[in-house]
């Protein structure tokens, strides 16, 4: 997984003023505080042209100097993050840094180039890179639609799509089914044999696993066990792959980001509607919208504030999940919830009581509501929820995960307004987060029988939670700053490998490097002293 972070320019901020009073590199050293003034005062008179896009470089630690004078470079502000980590719960786990970076500008072209060398570095580490997570920022997306050459259909159709044998043995599966049944009776109960003669020479004749019994195992697992698809129920030329730039025969999927997903469907369904907003969500002719949830909530008791019960029917619902903030907007818990499986139930306990709503006004967002959590609960794994590990190419899984795509095509099939559906890129994003899985299970999974795929691994979760870690650290931190926390928050991988119970140097006590920074004091008793 991978992702961008703003950091600070190398900016000097005065906290007696509240402003901004230079750049250095330094902020304890006036004279390069001084130096930075001055080059602020040259640039002003002389400005600089901005680096183009495509030309974004990495920034180097110190400047150039040409002829006796500091060459303006741009400064670093996105500091780009590659994460690894292992997909499959058999193993040791694995999570480390594998680059990280401090660019001016951010480019397709670049991290295209970055992230080949990545691959191609870790393959020769036996490191062998076989899907990409992300989030929906433009330079990802331009990346990953240059980089995809495979569609859905050559990696899965043989799967799960349709053929016209399949319609023909659907139409006929009860005449079959029939003929299998009678096949496997023995022979008494089909009046074929009148004495017990017979009944035991048929039978003693027959083996175990006779031709009839085979031919019904296989009208089972072709109709019954296997869901297929047709033409217009999945997007079967939608790009999903591409090959790996050094390993032969392995491909890289886009697997997107499941969080990023709620988050833009939610922010779709709060702008529905709106004044002066063009998305108006429609499916079957009814709207979907947070207002009109919200009408509902606030006939619940859990919104009267005159209730005193301390029970509440919907714990999970709360007004920041219908009013969603500049900073409730960024939680993936609000945006599950206002979609998810509360959202419906109680659409449908109180739904019917809201005067200005028909009877079937909330159909369609129970509908959407009941897809979505399904989806999200299969994409985290969620045991509690009834949801397991993806552990073959026929899990019944990757049919939840084929049916919200199906799902989401239909509803966008269906209208004739392009705005009365989701952002295609937030339907891009469903399709490479749910038909990616798909694909690397129907890939990878009959090579390696033995694996299984952690759905919740398939996300930028690590990013956040690194970015995370070093805001906690210091919010206002610049590249060189950065790049210490960082260094110190995952550098304790290797340590922690080579204490496990598994390192051939077996279980050792490990000092890291923040405790041997505090000095350690030995105490004795008065008493051992006397």
């Amino acid at each position: 997984s991978f992702d961008s972070h703003t950091i600070k320019q190398m900016l000097v901020w005065d906290h007696n003023t509240k402003r901004i009073v230079g750049y250095a590199t330094d902020a304890f050293d006036q004279d390069i505080i001084l130096q930075e003034f001055q080059r602020m005062g040259e640039e002003s008179l002389d400005p600089v042209e901005e680096v183009a896009e495509e030309d974004a470089a990495e920034v180097e630690p110190a400047a150039n100097k040409e002829d006796g004078k500091e060459k303006g470079l741009a400064l670093g502000k996105h500091y780009y993050v590659f994460i690894v980590q292992n997909v499959t719960s058999k193993g040791t786990p694995v999570r480390f840094i594998a680059a990280r970076y401090c660019v001016a500008n951010m480019s397709h072209r670049w991290l295209r180039s970055k992230l080949e060398y990545i691959e191609a570095a870790l393959a020769f580490y036996g490191f062998i890179v076989c899907a990409e997570s992300f989030d929906g920022a433009t330079e990802n997306r331009s990346y990953i639609k240059n980089r995809l050459t495979m569609t859905f259909q050559e990696l899965s159709a043989q799967y799960l799509r349709k053929t016209p044998l399949d319609d023909e043995l659907e139409q006929n599966w009860d005449s079959l089914q029939s003929a299998a049944d009678t096949a496997l009776l023995p022979a008494a109960e089909t009046g074929i044999a009148e004495d017990a003669d017979e009944i035991d020479s048929i039978l003693a004749s027959s083996s175990s696993s006779s031709d009839d019994e085979e031919f019904a195992a296989e009208v089972d697992t072709a109709v019954v066990s296997k869901k297929l698809y047709t033409d217009d129920e999945l997007p079967w030329d939608f790009p999903i792959a591409f090959k790996h730039p050094t390993v032969k025969d392995v491909i890289i999927v886009p697997v997107a980001d499941p969080g990023h997903v709620v988050k833009k469907e939610r922010n779709s369904m709060d702008l529905s509607g709106k004044e002066g907003k063009t998305r108006d969500l429609h499916l079957n002719g009814l709207p979907i919208n947070l207002r009109m949830a919200h009408d509902v909530w606030l006939l619940t008791p859990d919104a009267d504030p005159t209730h005193r019960s301390e029970i509440m029917l919907y714990p999970k619902l709360s007004k920041s999940v219908f009013f969603p903030t500049s900073k409730s907007a960024m939680r993936t818990s609000d945006a599950a919830r206002a979609q998810g499986n509360s959202m419906m139930n109680m659409l449908m306990d109180f739904g019917h009581k809201n005067p200005r709503a028909g009877p079937n006004t909330y159909d369609s967002m129970i509908l959407h509501s009941a897809n979505t959590d399904l989806w999200f609960n299969v994409m985290n794994g969620s045991r509690s929820k009834g949801c397991e590990l993806i552990s073959s190419a026929q899990h019944r899984h990757i049919y939840d995960l084929c049916d919200y795509v199906s799902y989401l095509k239909q509803w966008k099939d269906s209208v004739s307004d392009e705005f009365h559906f989701f952002p295609m890129s937030t339907y891009e994003d469903v399709c490479w987060t749910s038909l990616g899985t798909v694909v690397l299970a129907h890939y990878y999974l009959p090579r390696h029988p033995e694996h299984d795929i952690i759905q919740a691994h398939l996300s930028s979760d690590p990013c956040e939670s690194t970015f995370g870690m070093k805001r906690n650290a210091n919010p206002n931190a610049n590249k060189r700053d950065t790049d210490n926390i960082l260094a110190t928050v995952h550098g304790g991988v290797i340590m922690q490998l080579a204490a496990s119970r598994k390192a051939n140097v077996k279980k050792q006590r490990v000092f890291f490097g923040k405790e041997l920074m505090v000095g350690k004091i030995k105490r004795t008793r008065q008493k051992d002293l006397e």
